[in-house]
């Protein structure tokens, strides 16, 4: 059954199950410890049922909100009388080394990368002072980015920096007090620039006026370290660099010799939006990496696509794509993005999608956000929906992979406000075959959000 008549059917069924859902914002979701380049080790969770944060937001522009605590923390999070926790923009961190990380946003004196802990009792404290990236408080751009590897390594990228460094990428101490770039050499990519440059394979060639490294893909992996290269002559309304040509390019470092390899892939252009949760997976089975790319969604010219780079390889695979058109027939994007055991789990549309109320599909933010699941594996790239209430995209947060169990957030207004988390059994190949459409899911309950926080955005295990 292809997954235009899976959305037919499954329409249907969630709006039964809608009107019969319970109204008290079921709640959990996990921060997977190795979101965007992994971490060295898998944690040991001893206790399935917490501790968990949750990010909730309120109804306004920026998505202001507080956390909360789930499973073995209190509900209600104590935050002292002072102090610069950044959840003005509360779109969800990054949970690593028993720490939050997130990049700090409107009432933070200063811009850069936060790190909190929480204790049992549910006190938030700032951990160390926040690795400050200059600037104001609110960013500049949609160019920053920065990558938990393990815990004496990590990374940033800053597309606000001068010139010459927004062409590289920082390395840092992560569970450091306070956190520190000393003795660490940042990493300079400007020679994949340089037409001329003998340390680099395929070279770009362009007199671009913004040129970035990193801003949405920075993975360790084995021998290499993987950025992304964007490059174009103007920014638009979301502060994204206008990529210059209709292609995505990844620069692949060798740790060993500093050789830069560069790949491309036609018919595509920048990694998706989001600093807090961008859209590169990593499969912690295969060792594949797995991006998403925007498209233009008036024009589907053009469309959004997952790509990979198989493990072992320093290059994008040129053969191998998931495409937003050509595999369901629809003008949107794919703006989630998992990856677990050759598993996608993404979110696809069941309409053509507008940013900005052009004319050639509904809003962006109406509930019509399916997460879907593909298997990677299967030469047609076959997709199965999972059986989540529809999602209005108001979080950003990817789904997460936590004890072979993977959580789903969902945000839609039927009923007003109605908001939660599902979870499946991690699927493999086969389960995903066995399995019937919509793939049935578990909810996940318990949670009570502080009043006035009407929506999910996001989840994270400590």
């Amino acid at each position: 059954m292809n997954l235009k008549s899976q959305f037919a059917m499954f329409a249907a069924a969630a709006t039964l199950f809608l009107a019969s859902c319970k109204k008290d914002q079921a709640i959990n979701e996990a921060g997977s410890l190795k979101l965007n380049g992994g971490m060295a080790a898998v944690p040991n969770f001893t206790n399935p049922t917490g501790p968990w944060v949750v990010w909730g937001g309120k109804g306004d522009l920026y998505w202001s909100g507080a956390i909360n605590g789930y499973g073995t923390l209190p509900s209600t999070l104590s935050f002292p009388a002072s102090g610069s926790f950044g959840v003005n923009y509360a779109v969800g961190g990054r949970a690593a080394f028993n720490y939050l990380y997130k990049l700090s946003s409107s009432n933070v004196g200063a811009r850069g990368i936060q790190r909190y802990t929480v204790s049992s009792s549910g006190t938030v404290a700032e951990s160390g002072a926040t690795l400050s990236l200059g600037g104001a408080p609110m960013f500049q751009t949609n160019e920053v980015n920065f990558s938990l590897y393990k815990p004496d390594t990590a990374y940033y990228s800053n597309g606000d920096a001068a010139v010459a460094d927004k062409l590289k990428i920082f390395r840092f101490n992560p569970t450091a007090t306070p956190m520190s770039t000393t003795g660490y050499t940042a990493i300079d990519f400007s020679a994949v620039f340089n037409p001329s440059a003998t340390n680099v394979t395929n070279p770009i060639s362009s007199t671009a006026t913004h040129k970035l490294i990193g801003s949405k893909m920075i993975i360790d992996r084995g021998d290499y370290i993987f950025v992304d290269v964007l490059f174009g002559n103007s920014y638009n309304s979301l502060k994204q660099v206008v990529q210059a040509t209709n292609n995505v390019y990844v620069a692949a470092y060798h740790k060993a010799t500093g050789h830069i390899t560069v790949s491309s892939f036609a018919g595509a252009t920048n990694i998706g939006l989001f600093n807090d949760a961008p859209l590169v997976s990593r499969d912690e089975v295969t060792g594949d990496i797995y991006f998403s790319t925007v498209g233009n969604m008036a024009t589907a010219s053009p469309t959004s696509k997952i790509l990979k780079i198989n493990a072992g390889a320093n290059t994008i695979n040129g053969s191998w794509k998931v495409d937003m058109l050509g595999d369901f027939d629809v003008q949107g994007e794919f703006n989630t993005l998992t990856v677990y055991n050759n598993i996608i789990y993404t979110k696809v549309p069941n309409t053509n999608v507008t940013y900005l109320g052009s004319g050639h599909g509904v809003s962006y933010r109406s509930s019509i956000w399916q997460w879907t699941a593909i298997d990677a594996s299967s030469a047609s790239n076959a997709s199965k929906l999972l059986n989540v209430p529809l999602d209005n995209y108001y979080a950003y947060q990817n789904a997460r992979v936590i004890n072979n169990e993977v959580y789903f957030i969902y945000n839609n207004s039927t009923p007003a406000n109605n908001a939660g988390i599902k979870k499946i059994t991690a699927l493999s190949s086969s389960t995903f075959t066995a399995a019937a459409a919509p793939i049935a899911t578990t909810a996940v309950s318990g949670f009570t959000s502080g009043s006035g926080y009407v929506r999910i955005m996001g989840l994270d295990r400590l």
